[in-house]
């Protein structure tokens, strides 16, 4: 799912692969609102996409059914979807996963994964009145944020590998029942306060009785957000088996390296420029 920030940038790179059939959608795309008078700053669809802001990859599941790839998976005979990040790189297809999600007949499950240091802002799956809930750091109390971020209280976070019956998926979207929390974003926009509209699909764990968070490796947590992350990857600390990064064997230090590159490499191309041999 490419936005319409990322899909010039992704089309030619998707052209590129040859032996894989990928398929690529767009999500929609929200007015970004004024807080002091709740108008939309588009005046209209063919504003700027400067006053538009992507909804969060919770549109996932409505572009899905528009765009027509639900019902086309479901007529193929598909009924499980696994859904991760694009950055994770540790997000490949694990059977056991997928066959635990089939025997149990789950409708949705959430992988989670100890944390480290760096991922004090990652959202984790809790029980909530009886029901599962992602409790996202947007929405966490000023006065409970300290315990939010306290690994020895909380020690794990969702690390957004999803799994999704697309069955029951199909129903939900039909019937209305698909619930997804809404975060709003602050920004400034013309020297005007903004906010912007957007939810997380993890948040869809609440809409089915039969939810549940599976703990995995830690290995399937494997983003690559930055530059510093870049490195880390390209040293190495990783190597390919197959089609997925693992963990050198010959590393025998069980804690990642940490990488803090300076400014000068804090974007892509210059990072490229100064990082050849």
């Amino acid at each position: 799912m490419h936005s319409f920030n990322t899909d010039d940038i992704m089309r030619p790179h998707v052209e590129a692969v040859k032996d894989v059939k990928v398929i690529t959608f767009n999500q929609n795309k929200f007015p970004r609102i004024y807080t002091d008078t709740l108008e939309p700053v588009p005046e209209n669809a063919e504003s700027p996409i400067s006053m538009w802001n992507p909804p969060g990859h919770a549109d996932v599941y409505h572009c899905l059914r528009e765009s027509g790839l639900l019902d086309k998976f479901l007529a193929e005979g598909k009924t499980i979807m696994m859904i991760s990040n694009i950055d994770n790189l540790g997000s490949v297809v694990d059977l056991k996963v997928l066959n635990k999600a089939i025997t149990e007949n789950r409708s949705y499950m959430a992988e989670t994964v100890l944390k480290t240091l760096d991922d004090w802002k990652g959202g984790m799956p809790i029980m909530y009145k009886g029901h599962m809930k992602l409790l996202e750091t947007a929405i966490v109390p000023k006065e409970h944020f300290n315990d939010y971020t306290d690994m020895n209280f909380l020690n794990y976070f969702h690390a957004n590998n999803l799994w999704v019956n697309l069955v029951t998926l199909k129903q939900a979207l039909s019937d209305g029942t698909l619930k997804l929390d809404t975060m709003r974003n602050y920004k400034k926009y013309n020297n005007r306060e903004i906010v912007q509209l957007e939810a997380a699909c993890g948040s869809a764990i609440q809409s089915f009785k039969d939810s549940c968070a599976v703990r995995v490796p830690r290995n399937r947590f494997l983003p690559v957000k930055s530059c510093n992350e870049l490195l880390l990857v390209r040293a190495n600390v990783y190597i390919m088996e197959g089609s997925h990064f693992v963990r050198n064997p010959a590393r025998k230090i069980a804690d990642l390296p940490s990488i803090q590159l300076s400014q000068i490499y804090q974007h892509v191309e210059d990072f490229e420029k100064r990082s050849q041999k």
